[in-house]
Order: C-alpha cells, then structure tokens, then sequence
C-alpha cells in the first residue's frame, strides 16, 4: 500500500479572502480603540467621580496605580503566547471568539454597586481577551 504524503492545502488565498480579513480587521480595531477608550473613561471617572477631593490624593494614588497594572499585566504577560496562537490558528475566528468573550466579560461592568475590585478583576479578563487577538489582527499572521 502506498502512502500518500501530499498535502491538500493549497497556497492559494481564497477569491474574497483578504476582502472578508479586512473587514474583520477594521471592525476588530474599533473594538481595540473602544478598549482604550474605555482605560481613558475609567481614569476619568476614578479622578472626577471617585476621589474628587484633595484629601484623597493617596487612594487615588493606589486606584490609577492598580488600573495600570490592570491594564499592563495582562498585556505583557500574555502577549508572546497570543502571538503563537495567532500564528497557528485562523486569525479571524481568533478575533471573533476573543472580541464576544470580551464583550461578555464587560456586561458586569454595567451593573451598579460593584466594588472596584470586582471591576479590576473583570478589567483584567477583558484585556487578558483582547491580547489574545491583538496578534490576529496583523495582516501578515497566518492564513488561516
């Protein structure tokens, strides 16, 4: 019995497949601008809502501090294996999957009476998502 070792995966893009990327790419960057907005609005809100007063100059202190690391840990941490990812998997599914589940850990957010612990950890969720499809939105990742 002989054992074909050929591939059928063929080199070749598909007919409207960088047109289809595109349009996920562009929509996948507004969800990234959203995110930055939303790391701006949270800082807006902590100086103007939170802690107005000069009294609260130190816990205000601590609140941008660990909105930081909130937003920057998950980033780097998770960075080089988003890439990876990326890489080997198909990149808009990737973008998809990561910018619903991101979508999903924000619905909290919404809801009134909180504590800001509890939103850091759902912030950290959200920005752990979208590193993990930032890499996919390279138009040189794989093609997937």
């Amino acid at each position: 019995m002989a054992v074909d070792n050929s591939t059928s995966h063929s080199c070749e893009a598909p007919e409207y497949g960088f047109r289809t990327f595109l349009i996920v790419w562009i929509t996948q960057s507004i969800s990234v601008f959203g995110t930055a907005l939303t790391f701006f609005a949270i800082i807006t809100w902590l100086i103007q809502v939170q802690y107005p007063l000069r009294g609260q100059k130190k816990s205000l202190a601590r609140a941008l501090s660990a909105n930081g690391l909130t937003f920057g840990i998950p980033n780097v941490a998770v960075a080089p294996f988003a890439g990876a990812w990326a890489d080997r998997h198909d990149c808009k599914r990737t973008m998809m999957a990561m910018d619903f589940f991101s979508g999903l850990a924000q619905t909290p957010h919404e809801l009134q009476g909180w504590v800001f612990a509890v939103r850091r950890v759902i912030a950290q969720l959200t920005v752990l998502l979208s590193t993990l499809y930032r890499p996919a939105l390279q138009p040189g990742a794989a093609a997937g």
